[in-house]
């Protein structure tokens, strides 16, 4: 193991910034978070103990953000509140007014994005430079983005940096993968890079176009980077952003960095944001989903008992359901046999005669092949019939 890490440059603190209440999490398409509800998540976000968070996008073309994040910025979380802000004076102004005291503002920096905007890179870097500026005037702690900094042109990134550094004088950079065109090599050269070239913090930001944001974002950290933007169950435009679950339990179990988060809240959390986004979250989500610790065959239980007796059952999954908040689901069907149907019966309370656990697997079977996995309380009916005849 020593070979493979000895590498690695996590910095000795790593902080977690959950953006599921910024435009990335909302601008999921058909996306609104009630005010109730970004309350509830602000709050529940606080509760597992998430280092930052981004309560929203701060701009006079959606007045009405205003207030619902400054009643965030008011709840007296433990965790830091920032808001995103357009580079506009007047934006700038208008997020001053819901009381939070750090903003983070971003402009693009690959040339095909540069001049989409019909801008110049010597202009980008002068309105950057002009509004980190005005900000730290009146008090601002400013995160600057870059857009798009894996198309960049590495010169002008270095470029840019030096200027957010030494001219705008910055709090941190943001180097985002805003097209997720990144491999994870790609991206902790990226950090390296800018890494080699300021003291200043370095937050990720990582699109999952490719399923790699996770891969890219704990690829970022080991480069150095200390602060990670994610969201719960990963939601975001497009196909979301780097997970917060999956990150955070992935720098745990994969790395032994412990962030400080609470693991076991993860599956409350999950739930809480998806009653206000509605069923989004694959049901094979690693971590939350339903089907997360799910099984049909025997093999696992049989596995599970025989590691249960020797107290090894963690040799059997990454880690354990419970530590999430989650749990093992059975699943009965067409592969599954007498010692599954057995195993689940007893932990449900039903002891079964050889009979029933026969006629059990029968009916369990007919109905998968007529394609209707039985659920559990389909499962229930099903034990609490064969159990009746006897």
């Amino acid at each position: 193991m020593t070979d493979v890490t000895k590498d690695l440059a996590f910095p000795e603190k790593i902080q977690i910034e959950d953006w599921t209440l910024e435009g990335d999490g909302e601008d999921m398409p058909g996306m609104v978070f009630t005010r109730n509800e970004r309350e509830e998540i602000a709050r529940a976000l606080d509760d597992i103990h998430v280092h930052r968070m981004n309560a929203g996008f701060i701009t006079g073309l959606f007045p009405d953000d205003v207030e619902p994040t400054k009643a965030i910025v008011h709840l007296g979380l433990d965790a830091k509140v920032e808001v995103k802000v357009s580079v506009s004076k007047a934006d700038i102004d208008l997020a001053l007014t819901t009381d939070v005291s750090e903003i983070l503002m971003e402009l693009p920096s690959s040339d095909v994005w540069i001049e989409s905007i019909n801008q110049t890179r010597s202009k980008v870097i002068e309105r950057s430079i002009e509004a980190t500026t005005y900000a730290k005037e009146h008090g601002l702690r400013v995160t600057f983005g870059l857009q798009d900094a894996t198309r960049a042109d590495p010169e002008f990134v270095k470029q840019y940096t030096s200027a957010l550094d030494t001219q705008a004088h910055a709090d941190a950079i943001c180097l985002a993968d805003s097209w997720a065109v990144a491999s994870p090599e790609g991206f902790r050269h990226l950090v390296e890079m800018v890494k080699s070239l300021t003291k200043l913090p370095i937050s990720i930001h990582c699109h999952n176009d490719f399923g790699l944001a996770t891969a890219n974002a704990l690829a970022g950290l080991s480069a150095g980077a200390s602060i990670v933007t994610t969201t719960v169950n990963g939601i975001g435009e497009r196909c979301g952003l780097s997970s917060l679950e999956e990150v955070v339990l992935g720098l745990r179990m994969l790395y032994n960095i412990d962030t400080g988060i609470r693991y076991d809240r993860f599956c409350d959390l999950s739930k809480i944001v998806e009653r206000a986004t509605g069923h989004v979250t694959s049901d094979l989500k690693p971590v939350v989903g339903k089907r997360a610790f799910a099984w049909e065959t025997d093999d696992f239980p049989q596995l599970l008992t025989n590691l249960q007796a020797k107290r090894h059952v963690k040799a059997v999954m990454p880690y354990e359901p419970d530590s999430v908040g989650n749990d093992f689901r059975y699943f009965p069907g067409r592969k599954t046999g007498e010692l599954g149907v057995r195993w689940e019966a007893e932990r449900l309370g039903f002891k079964l005669t050889d009979q029933q656990v026969q006629d059990v697997v029968l009916q369990s079977r007919e109905l998968s092949k007529a394609k209707r996995q039985p659920n559990r309380e389909d499962f229930l009916t099903i034990l609490a019939k064969a159990t009746r005849k006897a």
